[in-house]
């Protein structure tokens, strides 16, 4: 319950914490002292004084998201400056980076999926697993094809988010992902132009 506690700033709309509310009322319900931490289960006021004494660890969240950006843009530059010889090694960095972060955005979908209980749609999970397959398949690939694919994976990461972070309360974090989105993909286009042409 961690992301929805911790995570999540006060919610801007009346639907987004309806729906943050019924979530907590369900992982309340099923909840077990192995997993879920008895602070969790506390009344709407109590949760919003807990949001906002944690407005110093949005702004720990933010830096990381957008320090997270810094892999992509410096080695999808690095890719058109280094010499010939070192441009692989280069090229694996940025695609093993991007199907690392792939892989932390699918994982996230199972923590949600797991804090929603029996609520949880099954597709949740399945979605959860793809993000990694796909990423390992764009560092196996020549990187002329890896970096489109990665590139695709990313944007189609967001676009699952788009539909599902509301549904936990996490609507709030969307502008930022899609700021994050749109530098990642452009970052892997960035160092595909430069596969492409040599």
């Amino acid at each position: 319950m961690t992301l929805f506690t911790a995570l999540a700033p006060v919610a801007s709309d009346a639907a987004e914490s309806d729906a943050a509310l019924a979530v907590s009322r369900i992982c309340c319900k099923n909840r077990s002292a192995a997993v879920i931490p008895p602070t969790i289960c506390q009344s709407p006021s109590a949760r919003l004084h807990r949001q906002l004494m944690n407005l110093p660890l949005e702004k720990t969240i933010l830096w990381l998201g957008y320090g997270g950006l810094a892999p992509f843009v410096g080695l999808a530059l690095l890719v058109w400056v280094v010499p010939a010889r070192f441009q692989p090694f280069v090229v694996l960095a940025l695609l093993a980076y991007g199907a690392v972060i792939a892989s932390f955005l699918g994982g996230l979908h199972w923590g949600m999926g797991f804090l929603m209980g029996e609520a949880a749609p099954r597709m949740q999970f399945v979605w959860g697993v793809v993000p990694s397959l796909l990423g390992w398949l764009a560092v196996l690939l020549p990187a002329r094809a890896g970096f489109p694919v990665l590139a695709l994976l990313l944007v189609a990461c967001y676009a699952v988010d788009r539909m599902t972070y509301p549904a936990v309360g996490l609507g709030r974090w969307l502008p930022m992902r899609l700021q994050l989105t749109v530098v990642a993909a452009l970052s892997c286009v960035v160092a595909a132009l430069r596969v492409w042409i040599t």
